[in-house]
């Protein structure tokens, strides 16, 4: 770099390409988080969905 203006504009050019890094790993993060709580939650989704049937069932 030759100038004060390339430098700025390679400041420029490093700083926009860290942020988007950093959206880019925080959209996989909250996918990933989404994911393992879908995943740790199924088997009480599916437990509730039992008791919810029995409770509705009618009696007789």
């Amino acid at each position: 770099m030759k100038t004060p203006a390339e430098f700025l504009t390679a400041q420029q050019k490093l700083l926009a390409d860290g942020v988007e890094a950093v959206v880019a790993d925080s959209q996989t993060i909250a996918k990933l988080t989404i994911a393992v709580f879908t995943a740790a939650f199924e088997p009480v989704k599916v437990q509730i969905e039992a008791l919810q049937k029995i409770a509705l069932k009618p009696a007789g």
